[in-house]
């Protein structure tokens, strides 16, 4: 049980890592272009949305 729990959280952690690397490539390079809303005053981004994907 303990290798199964080692292995989702190397899963996790390679996830969380992509997701990190794409935030960080659109940092300084988000436009108007690239925000949306998901809800009132709950505004979302290009790379939020491209981060969820890989950790999906």
């Amino acid at each position: 049980m303990e290798n199964v729990n080692a292995e989702f959280f190397e899963i996790a952690v390679r996830a969380a890592r992509r997701a990190g690397r794409i935030i960080t490539a659109y940092l300084g390079r988000i436009s108007k272009d690239d925000i949306g809303l998901k809800q009132t005053s709950d505004f979302v981004t290009r790379a939020d949305k491209e981060a969820e994907r890989v950790m999906k």
